[in-house]
């Protein structure tokens, strides 16, 4: 059984990879955040790892 505090972000994030699917980049890190939240990595790590992607697709 999920996490109920995970259920409402988890859901918004599948509606909004749903509504918007050529953002893959997004749904890449959305998916990566979720993952992450799920394994339970600090989140420190999690914004570290968004922002070394996100670096290297602005170069």
């Amino acid at each position: 059984m999920i996490n109920k505090k995970y259920l409402i972000p988890v859901i918004a994030l599948l509606v909004a990879i749903w509504i918007i699917p050529q953002q893959i980049f997004f749904g890449i890190v959305i998916g990566m955040a979720l993952l992450a939240l799920l394994m339970e990595i600090p989140p420190n790590d999690i914004v570290n790892k968004v922002k070394s992607l996100v670096d290297k697709f602005m170069r």
